[in-house]
């Protein structure tokens, strides 16, 4: 699914570099996709946390201005919303999609979202949560990786754009992104 995802999003943009940040034993050997491995598997939130840090790892060390984040379960389905939301990032340091219901004004999606790298730079910087009990909790008293991207963001930028969060999990979303029912963590 990853691979078919990158290959879609190469035909829109065949000038970007391509990369699967991963956590598993799975080899992805194709041409134009850069892959890394960023530790065990940990856990589906402390792994999604990761997995977000290492895609912004690489980003930082790149010489692009932008990072376009998806995760394994999401495809570019609607170019036009995804154009409109790369057309905001001239104003501002990031596009998402956020959570927005008290007390989760933090709480910023990581499905998909795009990031100027300088911002990206920052984050990466000072990260040091590595462990499932340094991530912030929610209401139910339940770790939230969202919750601690928010604050990230947050820390480093007041200059982000977000889309409030409308859709539920599966369906296109706001960004032209299409997040499919599945396994967690399927690469096929």
């Amino acid at each position: 699914m990853v691979v078919e995802t990158c290959k879609k999003e190469m035909e829109y943009y065949p000038d970007s570099s391509f990369c699967v940040v991963y956590n598993s034993d799975v080899k992805i050997e194709e041409d134009n996709i850069q892959t890394f491995y960023f530790g065990e598997n940990k856990g589906h939130k402390l792994g999604c946390m990761n997995a977000v840090m290492g895609a912004l790892v690489l980003g930082s060390e790149s010489n692009h201005d932008l990072i376009v984040f998806s995760h394994d379960d999401i495809y570019l389905q609607n170019n036009e919303k995804f154009k409109r939301s790369l057309d905001l990032m001239r104003d501002y340091d990031f596009v998402g999609r956020r959570y927005n219901i008290p007390p989760y004004t933090s709480y910023i999606m990581m499905e998909s979202f795009i990031m100027k790298r300088s911002l990206a730079t920052q984050i990466v910087k000072d990260y040091t949560h590595n462990s499932i009990d340094t991530l912030p909790l929610d209401d139910v008293n339940s770790e939230c990786p969202e919750l601690l991207f928010g604050e990230y963001i947050k820390n480093f930028t007041s200059n982000i754009f977000t889309f409030d969060f409308t859709s539920n999990y599966y369906g296109e979303n706001e960004m032209g992104y299409y997040h499919i029912e599945s396994k967690r963590g399927s690469y096929e």
